[in-house]
This record gives C-alpha cells, sequence and structure tokens, in this order.
C-alpha cells in the first residue's frame, strides 16, 4: 500500500465547524474518507499533530480520538528529531510543521496533505498537496 502523512490543518478541518469555509471542510473530510479510511492509502500523523488536535478538542475529544484512529501515529524519537532540526534550520520557521514534515519523509510517504502549502516549499523530496488536489491526483 501506498503511504501518506496528513498536516494538522487538515484534521482540525474536519473536527471544528468554527470559521472554517463549509467547502475546505468537506475537501478535507472526502480526502480522509476516500484515500485512507476507505482507499488504498496507508495514513501518517505526527505525534504533534495529535497535540495540536487535543489541545484544542475540548468537545470533540471523542471524536478526536476517533478520526486519530485511522492513522499511524509517529512518534518524535531521535530520528524525527535529527530530521526535523536539519529540516527547522534550512527551511522552515516553526518547529511543528518541522516535525510534521520529517515525518513525511522518514514515513516514506509519497505525499504530506495541507492547507498550507506554502510552509514546506523547497524542503528536497517533499511532495505536497492539499486535499482537494490529493482527491483529484492520487
Amino acid at each position: 500500500m501506498k503511504k501518506i502523512t496528513v498536516d494538522s490543518d487538515v484534521l482540525i478541518d474536519i473536527l471544528t465547524s468554527k470559521k472554517i469555509p463549509e467547502e475546505k471542510r468537506k475537501f478535507s473530510s472526502e480526502f480522509v474518507k476516500q484515500k485512507i479510511e476507505f482507499g488504498d492509502y496507508i495514513g501518517y500523523i505526527s505525534a504533534f499533530t495529535c497535540f495540536e488536535i487535543y489541545k484544542g478538542a475540548k468537545s470533540e475529544h471523542a471524536n478526536a480520538k476517533k478520526l486519530i484512529s485511522l492513522f499511524n501515529e509517529v512518534g518524535i524519537d531521535c530520528k524525527v528529531a535529527e530530521k526535523a532540526g536539519n529540516i527547522r534550520r534550512r527551511y522552515i520557521k516553526s518547529d511543528g510543521d518541522s516535525i510534521i514534515a520529517a515525518t513525511s519523509l522518514l514515513t516514506g510517504s509519497s505525499h504530506l496533505i495541507t492547507w498550507n502549502k506554502k510552509d514546506y516549499v523547497n524542503i528536497k523530496k517533499l511532495r505536497v498537496l492539499t486535499p482537494e488536489e490529493g482527491l483529484e491526483s492520487l
């Protein structure tokens, strides 16, 4: 099976209706459903993604657990930390985005799915698509 890593923003879109345009939320939900839950991809998320989801999931805790259960969670060990540190120094201003990019690369994922493509520009060997693009091309 093919592998894919999903960024926090995509999962947060699914879990919350606050300030998320309906069309964007629909693409996020459909991507996870079609490509990971019922599709041909093994989904990965970083432990940092779990942190980002749970820090804001007060009333959505049960739904968050169910959504996260669709993915393989990748912990932040020394290998991920080393890769993330190198990415952080070269390309990205955010520690979290560096960890997520490292997770995608180290799992051998074909793509990182995110609405924030600009956060991951120029990272060698990292291919990035939005959920909408992923529905069309994967």
